[in-house]
């Protein structure tokens, strides 16, 4: 009798782990199809902040931006309107935005200028790469523009990916 007692219970204590191995085996199964499907739901939603986050920000034509851009010299005195003799925006760049800004959108144009006393100092810039040659004067700048139209000059500053920048560089045409 307790030959079959003893049996009786490794064949208890045997289905006991065959049930205890089912259940983790499907707690375990259901786990990892959550974490499956989770992270396609978070990027679905964080795209869907994004995309409504931005929709707050104009998109800008280049000659809209180009515009802007000379109003913010004329506004800030960065110009002597009397001495210029030719300023071409030739290439305007978004550059993109910071992951904690997402409306405030940086921007870059270049171009040249030229002045009528064949001096640079007609247009500010940070650094003037002279070419006394031809009288032209390389033009590079970066603007900020956020969702109220607030616009602030960056100079010649570009923010890096490492500095939580999301890097678009977009050409605007």
């Amino acid at each position: 009798m307790k030959k079959e007692n003893r049996n009786l219970q490794r064949i208890i204590t045997l289905l006991i782990l065959i049930i205890f191995a089912l259940v983790c085996f499907i707690v375990f199964d259901k786990t990892k199809q959550d974490i499956k499907t989770s992270p396609k739901e978070s990027t679905e939603s964080i795209e869907s902040i994004i995309e409504s986050e931005n929709t707050a920000v104009k998109d800008y034509t280049k000659e809209e931006l180009i515009s802007i851009l000379k109003k913010e010299f004329t506004d800030k005195d960065k110009l002597e309107p009397e001495n210029i003799d030719e300023w071409n925006i030739e290439k305007v760049m978004y550059l993109g935005h910071f992951e904690i800004a997402p409306n405030t959108r940086y921007y870059a144009f270049e171009g040249y200028f030229s002045c009528k006393d064949n001096q640079p100092t007609c247009v500010y810039q940070e650094q003037t790469n002279d070419d006394i040659e031809s009288g032209k004067f390389i033009f590079s700048v970066v603007l900020t523009i956020d969702e109220n139209e607030n616009v602030e000059m960056a100079g010649s500053y570009v923010p890096t990916a490492d500095q939580s920048f999301i890097q678009v560089n977009k050409t605007i045409d």
